[in-house]
């Protein structure tokens, strides 16, 4: 950007020593102080664009196009550069727009800011800078615009002499004033906001699922450093005839440590929104293995362990996480208990 930044600031100091009053004749410098700060009135205007953004200027002023990027209007001792840059962020970024400008400013001799105001251009937020610049020892007046448009920056920038008679003022603001987006402009603006709020949903969606994915038979399931599989559910009764829920599954120690599975996650059960009660004697049910110790990488099968039931017409919700978790993030599933054995 620099590059670009100091042929502009170039161009400017060409353009206001070709149009100086050094060699001016004594009646011609007479004329100027009485007319010192003489406002420019234009009648008519033509519309130009750079980038598919369209504004109007003075159709006395003489255009010169750098490339499609880059535009010059020259008058008199008044210069516009209309400018668009791609960059990454936005001008409402004070870091981005900062850095624009620094780079702008590092072209001068020196540079005196007298004010930066927040205005508004077709409805978004554009900053306007007055300055007081020092180009190969002449004093220039500059007025700098800068705004968001599509993918990049858009600048527009009046300078002329400080001692110039001519004060384009009221020019340059008809000139902001006549600023245009395009309609491709806005298209792209709303397919790109479209496009961040479909990517904003993907990952809602997303991180809802992670906190809510179900628990399926023969999924393997991520349990911290441990994968669980639960491979059936089964109908039974406890020692004192109590319905209970007989889930068996398979267990792999992922971990570097010897680990035994029924101390690296819990299977609780809920109906109602409350939980059910632990039971430990059921019928049928063998639950030493989910108590022996495995070596990293070892695997155990058929492993079974409980979950009580308090009404068995109701659905019972599971709920598979770690013992000791801090993210809160189980793995769930809701039964059927009419569709078990």
């Amino acid at each position: 950007m620099n590059k670009k930044l100091i042929s502009i600031l170039f161009a400017i100091m060409l353009l206001l020593s070709a149009c100086g009053a050094a060699d001016e004749p004594v009646e011609e410098i007479e004329t100027k102080e009485k007319n010192q700060n003489k406002e420019v009135v234009d009648e008519s205007y033509k519309e130009y664009s750079i980038n598919t953004l369209k504004y109007n200027v003075p159709d006395t002023w003489l255009e010169e196009v750098s490339h499609d990027s880059l535009i010059y209007y020259y008058h008199d001792n008044g210069m516009l550069m209309v400018g668009y840059d791609d960059i990454d962020g936005t001008v409402t970024d004070d870091i981005s727009r900062e850095s624009f400008m620094n780079s702008f400013l590092s072209a001068t001799d020196s540079h005196e800011l007298i004010s930066e105001t927040e205005i508004v251009i077709e409805g978004e937020r554009a900053y306007q800078y007055e300055l007081n610049l020092v180009l190969e020892g002449e004093d220039v007046k500059t007025n700098i615009v800068l705004f968001d448009y599509l993918n990049g920056f858009v600048s527009f920038m009046m300078g002329t002499y400080s001692e110039s008679d001519i004060n384009y003022n009221e020019t340059f603001e008809n000139i902001l004033n006549s600023i245009k987006f395009s309609a491709e402009a806005e298209e792209a603006e709303e397919a790109e906001e479209e496009n961040e709020e479909n990517e904003e949903n993907e990952e809602n969606e997303e991180n809802e699922k992670l906190d809510t994915e179900e628990i399926t038979l023969g999924k393997p399931l991520t349990v911290g450093e441990y994968t669980v599989v639960i491979q059936s559910y089964k109908l039974a009764k406890d020692y004192e005839g109590n319905d209970a829920l007989i889930i068996e599954y398979d267990w792999v120690n992922n971990s570097e440590k010897t680990r035994s599975p029924f101390m690296t996650f819990n299977i609780i059960g809920f109906q109602d929104g409350v939980e059910t009660d632990y039971v430990i004697l059921v019928d049928g049910v063998n639950q030493e293995d989910g108590m022996k110790k495995v070596k990293p990488g070892g695997n155990i099968e058929g492993v079974q362990t409980t979950v009580g039931i308090t009404d068995v017409s109701k659905p019972l919700e599971l709920e598979l996480d770690e013992v000791i978790s801090f993210s809160n993030e189980p793995y769930t599933v809701e039964l059927d208990l009419s569709n078990l054995d």
